[in-house]
């Protein structure tokens, strides 16, 4: 079973990750506009940029609720459930 002090990591960091990704989608478009404002290049390609930019804006989000999780399992020296997702 969990003791507290690694019941109280998790709730300790899931908290920052879950202000790291509201910042991200309430940044998102301000973070789009001044990147976008940059890159003065054929609309093709922007279009292509700003596609890619829209699918890992809303990706990034999952992906820091990810590094809680796998620094949980190993902090429980449990590294087997971090890995198992990556095997055939």
């Amino acid at each position: 079973m969990l003791n507290d002090d690694v019941l109280l990591d998790l709730l300790r960091n899931e908290p920052l990750a879950l202000v790291s990704r509201l910042g991200i989608i309430l940044l998102q478009y301000l973070l789009k506009m001044l990147g976008f404002s940059l890159l003065n290049r054929v609309s093709t390609i922007k279009a292509s940029a700003q596609a890619y930019y829209n699918t890992q804006i809303l990706g990034a989000p999952v992906g820091f609720l990810d590094f809680v999780f796998i620094g949980w399992f190993l902090g429980q020296k449990q590294s087997e459930k971090n890995l198992s997702n990556y095997r055939k």
